[in-house]
């Protein structure tokens, strides 16, 4: 009989356990073993409790469309603790100069797929609102050439012009990203907007997608487009610890993967030196590391690697009594156009979002800093999340708590050529044989993205692995 077959995933974030999970619970013959660098599983999926208030410092959730985050929480026995997004707020603002404005109704993505609600809305000049309806008259594919990819700003504002772009768009498409919609490749990030323009209008596209309703039917809330778990992001990471008892190894971090020894394919070498034989290696921590790993078994493909960018991201929590604000939170929060200037990019109205996240009687709310004030200290950072407060919801007394949360080099950007460079390095990893990728860098940075790459990886090494 066949010796089992040696697995080795290096990272014990959401992509890492994923992997690690499916070939556990795929019923191949693998030994698999999972090298986590720090105390603590996870990545940036981070859970904290703190006076009855429940604080998820990096994402909160995943998009409910894409199954394959929702169909493992179930798997892991959390099914009963799937929530959606509380049902009256399912709303956005966006900032101006004098307060908050809401969105028109019927955005898909930022893209308009009502006129009247367009029409009535002040986030638009009558110009701009014009430029949005010469979209209607506008030939499919105009101003670009065919089969090219481009940037996500570049095709807003040849669809729909500048001022969508500005106020509509832009502060939602770059915020999820955290990134510039200027570099975003368009079919790395949102493929199902550039689908818009089959057949040509994209705002008839995304009304085409937009749910109907019959008439004389009530009105009913939009369908909640985010799912999450009642106690946080960090119960799936929990979950996934307890499903993989005796795979995972923590404060073990690797130092490089050589050519195996002994009859092994590779050889993954810890940093105290330990040398674990693999024949199936998966890295799945953030690209730049793994380039940092593999320098010695494949420069080019490190270089490939390396050159995916990242931004970082720095965002504040700060907690009040509702009797403290000076308007009702009703809504998820807002976001802000970047050429407002304003140190904060983005709003979550925490406990208007999800159920459960704050005491009776009091609220949450997270402000999402632009990137250049990383650096800037916890101080600094609450100061300037209590003055927006104050401008955004009235807040009229110091936050009962504050709690800052900060992500170097966390959130990957596709820039424009994105899909392209990832054939070229999952080419270079074919050529080798046993090495794979999965993970927020290659092929879309939401949990469920990374859980469908992680299930995918596992489902290759199990039909190798299959007698």
């Amino acid at each position: 009989m066949a010796a089992a077959r040696r697995v080795v995933v290096i990272g014990g974030g959401i992509s890492g356990l994923a992997t690690a999970h499916a070939l556990v619970a795929g019923g191949a013959d693998v030994a698999v073993e999972v090298l986590e660098a720090s105390a603590r599983l996870g990545g940036n999926l981070r859970t904290v409790r703190r006076d009855g208030f429940l604080l998820d410092e990096g994402p909160d959730s995943w998009v409910a469309q894409k199954p394959h985050a929702t169909q493992l929480v179930k798997a892991l026995g959390l099914g009963d603790a799937l929530i959606e997004t509380i049902a009256d707020n399912r709303r956005v603002y966006v900032a101006t100069r004098t307060g908050l404005v809401a969105q028109p109704a019927g955005l898909f993505l930022g893209i308009p797929s009502r006129v009247r609600p367009l029409l009535r809305s002040p986030l638009l000049t009558p110009l701009g609102k014009a430029r949005v309806l010469l979209d209607l008259v506008l030939p499919r594919g105009y101003g670009r050439a065919p089969g090219e990819d481009e940037a996500v700003g570049d095709f807003v504002q040849r669809r729909l012009g500048k001022e969508a772009l500005d106020r509509l768009a832009g502060p939602l498409l770059g915020g999820l990203f955290s990134g510039d919609v200027a570099d975003l490749s368009l079919m790395s990030t949102y493929p199902q907007i550039a689908a818009l323009e089959k057949n040509g209008s994209v705002v008839r596209g995304a009304r085409a997608l937009m749910p109907k309703r019959a008439p004389g039917a009530p009105s009913t809330p939009p369908k909640s487009p985010f799912a999450s778990l009642r106690d946080g992001m960090g119960s799936l990471v929990d979950a996934l610890e307890r499903a993989l008892d005796g795979v995972v190894r923590r404060e073990l971090a690797v130092a490089r993967v050589e050519a195996g020894r002994d009859g092994a394919k590779y050889a993954v070498v810890d940093a105290k030196g330990g040398v674990h034989a693999a024949d199936e290696v998966v890295l799945t921590g953030p690209a730049h590391l793994a380039a940092a790993l593999l320098r010695g078994l494949d420069a080019a493909l490190a270089d490939d690697l390396a050159s995916i960018r990242y931004g970082s991201a720095v965002a504040a929590f700060l907690a009040y009594r509702e009797a403290d604000l000076g308007r009702r939170l009703d809504a998820t929060g807002y976001l802000v156009p970047r050429d407002l200037g304003r140190d904060v990019v983005a709003g979550t109205w925490v406990s208007s979002k999800w159920p459960g996240r704050a005491p009776a009687g009091h609220v949450l709310v997270r402000c999402f800093f632009a990137e250049r004030n990383l650096e800037a200290t916890d101080a600094t950072l609450v100061e300037l999340a209590e003055k927006e407060a104050a401008f955004t919801i009235g807040a009229r007394a110091e936050p009962l708590f504050a709690h800052v949360a900060r992500f170097h080099r966390g959130s990957p950007q596709p820039r424009v050529g994105h899909a392209a460079l990832i054939a070229r390095i999952r080419g270079r990893l074919a050529a080798h044989g046993g090495l794979h990728v999965a993970g927020s860098a290659y092929d879309g940075v939401g949990i469920s993205d990374c859980v469908r790459q992680a299930e995918q990886v596992a489902a290759s090494i199990r039909a190798v692995a299959r007698p």
